[in-house]
């Protein structure tokens, strides 16, 4: 009898090795075969491999909220993006059963792909909680898959991007993004302990009473280099781990700290409002733009910034002025 169990034990010891040495041999193994993500539809700029100084990817949702956001960014900020060598993707996961429902969701990016070929679209649950899901896809697909765009920035749907103002960034030599991370930083930010809050971290997750340094989520910008070491330091860290987070943007700097990358404050970018003044030569990105205020959005930008003078300055609290828009020949429809 002491012997039979002895027996076993060997053997449950042995298997128990080979098991040990499998996964050892996968952890050493996973640069090379471990994939993330899978990529129901890709952007043409990437499968075609078109030039861009740099490719945005706009994180938004996969519902009929979220085509409509789409079509008002293509028809907006887009065009001077454009205009300027900027590239966008608007950054898509799968939807719930909820949503499908709703609209065949699915078909319908497919078809939508079809006409603007600006969506990639991954196999992971779009909800919020899973923002950093959506980063990392990003910063994994880019470095895999576009690396022959030098430059990605990650941006919020609720931002609105100043392509010229970025081009010029861009081209400022000293702008190269090598080793670090652009993007506001946010430091001694207290933490919340109430369960019922949104934004809420336990001390498990992380101890203390002030977060880490990290990016605000407004934009974040990196090089191909910086999302192949955040795309290969996440499994490192536990998927299990950093899913636990509500708070997206509180892990970047974490993570980034792990890859080896600093992070760079970049004054352009403006996450709150009010913007004392939106003609400022060095705005790249303003946030946050409710839906229906981005037609007007322009149209005052375009009006009050034509005729810009030192004197006089263009503010931005999140609604127009229509005082303004009234003088200028009622052109908003």
């Amino acid at each position: 009898m002491l012997n039979s169990t002895f027996q076993q034990s060997s053997q449950s010891e042995f298997v128990k090795g080979l098991e040990f040495r499998y996964v050892w041999h996968k952890i050493n193994q996973y640069e090379m075969i471990f994939q993330p993500f899978w990529y129901l539809i890709e952007p043409s700029v990437c499968t075609k491999k078109k030039y861009a100084k740099i490719l945005v990817y706009i994180a938004i949702t996969p519902d009929e909220n979220g085509l409509l956001i789409r079509n008002l960014i293509r028809n907006t900020w887009a065009i001077e993006a454009k205009n300027n060598e900027i590239e966008i993707v608007f950054s898509i996961g799968i939807g719930n059963g909820r949503e499908l429902n709703q609209m065949n969701n699915t078909d319908a990016i497919f078809e939508e792909n079809m006409q603007f070929h600006d969506i990639l679209l991954a196999n992971f649950v779009d909800r919020w909680e899973n923002l950093l899901l959506k980063w990392w896809s990003n910063n994994y697909y880019h470095s895999s898959q576009c690396s022959h765009i030098s430059l990605m920035a990650s941006i919020d749907s609720d931002a609105i991007l100043f392509g010229k103002n970025f081009k010029k960034l861009l081209d400022t030599k000293s702008n190269t993004f090598d080793g670090y991370l652009g993007c506001t930083i946010l430091s001694k930010q207290p933490i919340i302990r109430d369960n019922f809050n949104r934004y809420y971290v336990n001390k498990w997750q992380w101890p203390g009473d002030i977060l880490p340094v990290y990016c605000s989520g407004t934009m974040i910008i990196g090089n191909v280099q910086a999302c192949k070491k955040i795309s290969n330091v996440i499994p490192e860290l536990g998927i299990h781990y950093i899913t636990g987070f509500r708070i997206f943007d509180v892990l970047t700097g974490p993570i980034a700290q792990a890859a080896g990358l600093q992070l760079r404050n970049i004054p352009g970018i403006q996450p709150w409002l009010p913007v004392i003044d939106i003609c400022q030569s060095h705005i790249i990105v303003i946030h946050s733009v409710k839906m229906d205020e981005f037609n007007a959005f322009f149209y005052y930008r375009q009006r009050c910034c034509s005729g810009h003078e030192k004197q006089r300055k263009c503010p931005f609290n999140g609604t127009i002025n229509f005082n303004f828009v009234s003088t200028h020949s009622g052109l908003l429809q």
